[in-house]
C-alpha cells in the first residue's frame, strides 16, 4: 500500500503541469474528471472509466544490509519525524543546535544524497526502473477489473543536479539538462510491456518545493511510444551519468558558530 498523500501530491503535479501534443492532451482530459482514491489501482476517474496506478522508482540509492534502499523516502521520513519532534520539544532544538546533533542531522541528509549521486550507476537505475514497472505490470488484470482504461503514473524523484554526461548514438557529451534524462531503455521497456492505455512519467526534484518549473510530465502511448515522445519534443538518450561526483564519502561538514 502506497502513501496516499504522496500519491495525491504526484497527481496534483501532473494536473498542474502543461502538456504538448494530441496524445498528452487527450490523456490529461481523463485526469480532470471526478476522482476517488482507491487501492489497485490507486485512482479511479469518472466512476471507473479510467484507472491510474501510481508508483515511484528511485534514481539514487543507499545501501542497508546489502540491499538497495530509497534515499529520498528514508530522508523524507526522517525529516518529517525530526520536524514533528522539534515542534513538540522546542527546548530540545536549542540544545541540539548547541551540542551539534541538529547540524549533524542536516549534514547526514545532505551527504547521503551527494553519496548517492557519486555512486550512481545507470545500470542500477534502469534495472530498478524495469523491476518496479514489472511488479505493477504483473497486476494489470486486477487493475483492469475496476476500470475501462488503465494507465501508470510513474514518479521519478531526481537529484537537483543539472549537469550530465549523456550518450546518444554512441557519442558521449556534457549537457546541462533541467530534469532527468529519458532513455531508450525506459521507452522500449514500456513498449514491450504495452497492455496499458497510457503511461505518465512525473519527473520532480528530490524534496520538491512544489514549484512547477522544477517538474516535468511526459505522456507515453505504449502502443506508439516514439510518436508520442516526438509530439512532446523530448530528446531521448542511450544512457546518462552525473558529471559532478566525489571519490570520498561525506564531503559536507557543518560547523556551528556561536
Amino acid at each position: 500500500m502506497g502513501n496516499k498523500n504522496t500519491e495525491q501530491n504526484c497527481l496534483d503535479i501532473v494536473k498542474k503541469c502543461s502538456v504538448i501534443g494530441d496524445f498528452a492532451k487527450s490523456v490529461k482530459q481523463f485526469l480532470m474528471a471526478d476522482c476517488s482514491q482507491e487501492e489497485r489501482p490507486d485512482f479511479l476517474f469518472d466512476g471507473g472509466a479510467v484507472g491510474v496506478e501510481h508508483f515511484l522508482t528511485d534514481v539514487i540509492f543507499g545501501v542497508k544490509h546489502k540491499n538497495a534502499q530509497s534515499i529520498e523516502r528514508k530522508n523524507s521520513s526522517n525529516i518529517v519525524k525530526k520536524i514533528d519532534y522539534y515542534h513538540q520539544h522546542q527546548d530540545e532544538l536549542v540544545k541540539d543546535i548547541e551540542n551539534g546533533k541538529a547540524p549533524k542531522f542536516i549534514e547526514d541528509i545532505i551527504n547521503s544524497e551527494i553519496n548517492g549521486v557519486s555512486k550512481f550507476a545507470y545500470i542500477d537505475f534502469i534495472n530498478n526502473f524495469m523491476k518496479v514497472y514489472n511488479e505493477h505490470y504483473a497486476n494489470r488484470s486486477v487493475y483492469r477489473s475496476k476500470c475501462e482504461k488503465l494507465g501508470f503514473l510513474i514518479e521519478l524523484p531526481y537529484p537537483q543536479e543539472q549537469n550530465y554526461m549523456v550518450s546518444k548514438n554512441g557519442k558521449i557529451s556534457r549537457q546541462r539538462i533541467s530534469v532527468l534524462p529519458i532513455t531508450t531503455d525506459m521507452l522500449e521497456h514500456i513498449q514491450k510491456n504495452s497492455d496499458l492505455d497510457f503511461v505518465i512519467l512525473c519527473l520532480r526534484p528530490i524534496h520538491s518545493s512544489g514549484k512547477l518549473k522544477e517538474c516535468k510530465t511526459i505522456y507515453i502511448n505504449p502502443k506508439d511510444v516514439y510518436k508520442s515522445i516526438r509530439e512532446q519534443g523530448i530528446t531521448v538518450y542511450d544512457n546518462f551519468d552525473f558529471r559532478h561526483k566525489f571519490r570520498n564519502r561525506d564531503v559536507v561538514k557543518l560547523n556551528v558558530e556561536s
